[in-house]
């Protein structure tokens, strides 16, 4: 199995887990200067994990989950599956409850291939 990710894979990854973060944090009716009080950093911090232009890390991605009350792998997301190894069946299936994001990612780079 081919484990090389492009540079857009790993940025599409933070992206999705970012989306993660903020849906967890708005559930656990936190704003995001509250949760970077918590985590003893920055507001623009949290909104840039939550963008995906900041990569968390592992501890802090523990400690949101702890901060959150969620488990920690409910904030992860799901690799995209390679395009060149999967059916269109297989690729709706793997997109199968990923975040909206990753479908819409998805869906425009098919459109760019085409």
């Amino acid at each position: 199995m081919d484990m090389s990710w492009s540079e857009a894979a790993v940025n599409q990854l933070y992206e999705a887990v970012g989306v993660r973060i903020r849906d967890a944090r708005q559930r656990a009716k936190l704003t995001q200067t509250e949760l970077a009080q918590r985590l003893d950093m920055t507001r623009s911090s949290v909104a840039n994990f939550e963008a995906g232009r900041q990569r968390v890390t592992l501890h802090t991605l523990l400690q949101i989950a702890e901060e959150l009350r969620t488990p920690a792998a409910d904030l992860l997301a799901e690799p995209v599956p390679s395009l060149e190894a999967t059916s269109g069946n297989e690729l709706t299936a793997a997109l199968d409850g990923q975040p909206e994001t990753t479908t819409e990612f998805v869906t425009a780079a098919l459109r760019r291939a085409d």
